[in-house]
């Protein structure tokens, strides 16, 4: 006897061994057709796949639409494919082969070679192929799709793991990314990425990376990258750089954003000013003295509100860079406008150690009193 083999994953497929696929004309025979593929070897009751996928018709006409539905299976399978009596359908185990239970078989070997095959396997999500307004089925797919997700998951970390010291880089690469596809705050494998580009000889792509999954985790999650990223990172930072020289002090930043041909104002992580440069004291009124150690939020404008700053430093180190044109306001409370922009200060380590922010100087006759 032949058997069927269905492909579930990122679409869906029907074929007999070395014959083209078939294609049944509506959805709701496919759907039939995979859910009876998928419970393969048991007896299903007519009531409950009518329930499951004409539950919006009445008893007769679910009863009806079931009927047409299995016979146009027939057709295309084969008379002696589906077995049925007045009560119940199937089909025999051993006449299926389903991409999704194949998956399962090759994780649970947790060998590479198994493990590569399941990857091959999973294409995208179980039984992409269109969604069915009908309630029962919806809750078994998206079941489904979340159980044959973890599954892929499980296996895709484990090949990881088994791959720790593998000398192909591009074969890491490409199971963390596939991971990362999943879940893409999986940082495990953030932390592969960034160790095989730094085994390219790619270091700075590593530091991008981890810079923009920092900014993402916290965007998205709330949360740092945890030890493990974090301790990943140095290990690439300090195995790249060149033989040390002192890591820059905030104050040394300072001093160099301070050369800008704009008003600069740098702050540290408790968002107090620490730099201030001179295009800064004639803007704003206030000498480098007077303003260090306050907040930013002093030359804002119009109320001077204390948690403008902090809200403004919070969205530069959420996105990486914030902008905007505001009201700013001077020593003596002359107003100007100015497109400001905020970035956040790292260290060579990865490590939060201040912000800075500078704005195009305004024109007097744009002032108002």
């Amino acid at each position: 006897m032949r058997q069927l083999r269905l492909t579930t994953f990122g679409g869906l497929r029907f074929h007999f061994d070395g014959d083209c696929e078939i294609r049944l004309s509506t959805r709701k025979t496919a759907a039939l057709m995979v859910y009876l593929c998928m419970h393969a070897g048991r007896r299903l009751a007519r009531e409950a796949l009518c329930g499951l996928l004409w539950g919006d018709k009445s008893e007769i006409q679910a009863r009806h639409s079931l009927s047409q539905a299995l016979s146009e299976a027939r057709k295309a399978f084969g008379d002696d494919f589906i077995q049925t009596d007045g009560c119940v359908v199937w089909i025999n185990a051993s006449r299926v082969w389903v991409d999704a239970f194949e998956l399962t078989r090759l994780a649970i070997e947790k060998t590479l070679s198994s493990l590569d095959r399941a990857e091959a396997l999973y294409r995208g999500d179980f039984l992409a192929f269109g969604e069915l307004d009908q309630q029962g089925f919806v809750e078994w797919l998206l079941r489904e799709r979340e159980r044959f997700r973890q599954v892929a998951q499980r296996g895709l970390a484990t090949a990881l793991a088994l791959r720790v010291g593998d000398v192909d880089t591009e074969r890491r690469l490409s199971t963390a990314r596939a991971i990362l596809a999943l879940d893409p705050f999986d940082e495990p494998a953030h932390c592969v990425l960034m160790r095989a580009y730094a085994a390219q000889g790619c270091a700075p792509l590593a530091v991008d990376h981890y810079h923009h999954l920092t900014r993402t985790l916290r965007r998205e999650l709330g949360v740092a990258p945890d030890q493990e990223t974090v301790a990943t990172f140095r290990a690439i930072v300090e195995q790249s750089k060149p033989q040390p020289l002192h890591p820059p002090t905030l104050a040394q930043c300072a001093f160099v954003l301070e050369q800008l041909s704009h008003p600069v104002v740098v702050t540290d992580i408790q968002n107090r000013i620490v730099g201030w440069n001179q295009l800064a004291e004639e803007t704003f009124g206030f000498t480098k003295n007077e303003i260090c150690g306050r907040s930013p939020t002093l030359v804002y404008a119009p109320d001077r509100d204390p948690s403008l700053a902090d809200s403004i430093l919070k969205q530069a180190l959420q996105s990486g860079r914030w902008s905007k044109r505001v009201d700013m306001v001077s020593k003596d409370g002359q107003l100007s406008h100015q497109q400001r922009i905020v970035a956040p200060l790292y260290s060579p380590e990865g490590e939060l150690i201040g912000a800075f922010g500078h704005g195009i100087i305004p024109s007097r006759r744009n002032r108002t009193s």
